[in-house]
Parts: structure tokens; C-alpha cells; sequence
């Protein structure tokens, strides 16, 4: 076992080591910039860093490198809400409209229907709004521009279901903001909040971050981001994009964390 400086306890000889490096390799053979895979089962830890955070000025991929972790935050509020129904402040099997207002409910097909676990598990039949055409539309037109959690909802008015709650499955972040709004309604308190006394205080988690400014992930390092707009090799930096589109994100994907915690 070697220890990486900054807390990383890794296996060298973990038995995925040959096959995750392949990958690895086979995916900057490809022109993505940088790749970072952490792997941690019963052989231990093993990550494997290949190519650049930032092309511009060469900078590595490094081991305890923070980044956004998008929709990896949705496992962060299903545990929250869980939490909150352990201590019995949650029927997960209630529908959501017991504890969210009929003018955010309303507008939504089977509003009145879904159950707090159907958002939970992705079977509540609600629309996704950010494969909404419109709301793609926006994000190309006006990138710098972010609509708030409300806006966003917004794009599902009188759109009709997927199917029926509990028929079917279909991802949905429309489903884990109302799950935000959730956990904010019966605890009273704003979800940056509730994350930190839910999960990141009890956790000791020091390298996890929510609702982080711009300068802020300049100091931790966190990496850029890049668009092949013309499918022709060329990569533009579109991190300023990205960093607005994850800081919006909120519960369903705005917080940064390193691989460690």
C-alpha cells in the first residue's frame, strides 16, 4: 500500500490497474483533454490520472483535484432526504404535494400524484427540463444567462407526462429540484444548510464545496472545461459556461468535491 501525499491511500497492485489504465489511455487517444478514475472495492483504492486539467498551460490531472461532481450531488440529497425520513419528518411514500404548494404543482402533469420516492427513484413519469428543447435553446443563446430553479420548472408548464407515476422510469433533475424544495419546506432551512448539518459536518468531508464563487474554484484548481462546437479537433474554453451552468444547478448538481471525500 503507498500513501500519495495530500491522503490518498492507494494499492499499487490493485488487480484493475492494467485494465482502468487502458481506458484511461484509450480515451485521451481520443482527444479528451484529461480523464481521472478512482476505483475503491474490496482490493482498495487505485486512481489513475492521464492528460491535462487545463490544456493552456499544461496542468496535470491531479489526485485530490476538486471538481464539480454534477449529478454525482443527487446521491448527496437522496441521502438527505432519507435522513429527513428516518427521523420521520418524510413519508416517502406521501405524495409531494403534501409538502409543496399547489402554484409550484399545479403547472406539472400528475402533480398532485407523485410520491416523494417516485422523484426519489425516477418513476414519477416528470419531464426533465434540461432535455427540454426550449431550455437548450436558452442555454445556446444566452449561456451566461442561467434561469433560477423556478425558471427552470417553468420549462414543464402544460407539458404533458411520460407516463403515469410508478409505470415507468425516466431520469429527471426536475424531480431532485422539487426534492430540494422538499427538504427546505420540512426542516426550514435553506438546503446549503441542511447539506452541511445532513452529510458534510457529521462526515468531516473538508474537501467538499456548495455554492462556490468563481475565484473560489480558481484557488482550489478545479479544472476547465471544453466544446468541440464543429466536430473538427478544435476545443474551445467554455469554462466560464460551465461554471454557470453547475453554480445553478444547486441540488441536483452544484456541488465540488475532491475524489477523496
Amino acid at each position: 500500500v503507498t500513501t500519495i501525499p495530500g491522503t490518498i491511500t492507494v494499492n499499487p497492485n490493485h488487480p484493475m490497474k492494467d485494465s482502468l489504465t487502458a481506458i484511461v489511455q484509450k480515451h485521451l487517444g481520443k482527444g479528451v483533454p484529461g480523464v481521472q478514475v478512482m476505483v475503491k472495492n474490496a482490493n482498495g483504492l487505485f486512481i489513475v490520472n492521464g492528460g491535462f486539467s487545463k490544456i493552456e498551460t499544461k496542468q496535470p490531472i491531479t489526485d485530490n483535484m476538486a471538481t464539480w461532481i454534477y449529478s454525482i450531488s443527487k446521491t448527496y440529497m437522496a441521502t438527505v432526504i432519507l435522513k429527513l425520513a428516518e427521523r420521520r419528518l418524510i413519508n416517502l411514500d406521501t405524495p409531494a404535494a403534501a409538502y409543496l404548494s399547489n402554484d409550484l404543482l399545479n403547472p406539472l402533469a400528475n402533480g398532485n400524484k407523485f410520491t416523494v420516492r417516485q422523484l426519489l427513484n425516477h418513476t414519477s413519469g416528470l419531464r426533465n427540463h434540461t432535455t427540454e428543447s426550449a431550455y437548450q435553446l436558452a442555454q445556446l443563446n444566452s449561456p451566461l444567462k442561467q434561469p433560477n430553479l423556478k425558471q427552470k420548472i417553468q420549462f414543464l408548464h402544460g407539458k404533458p407526462a411520460l407516463f403515469e407515476p410508478g409505470t415507468d422510469f425516466a431520469y429527471s433533475n426536475s424531480g431532485y429540484t422539487l426534492l430540494q424544495w422538499i427538504a427546505e419546506k420540512v426542516t426550514s432551512k435553506p438546503y446549503p444548510e441542511i447539506l452541511k448539518d445532513e452529510i458534510i459536518t457529521p462526515l468531516n468531508l473538508t474537501k467538499t464545496y456548495y455554492g462556490i464563487s468563481e475565484a473560489q474554484l480558481q484557488s482550489l484548481g478545479a479544472p476547465n472545461y471544453y466544446f468541440e462546437r464543429f466536430n473538427n479537433g478544435v476545443l474551445e474554453n467554455v469554462t466560464k459556461w460551465h461554471n454557470n451552468i453547475a453554480s445553478g444547478l444547486e441540488g441536483y448538481g452544484g456541488i465540488v468535491a475532491n475524489g477523496t471525500d
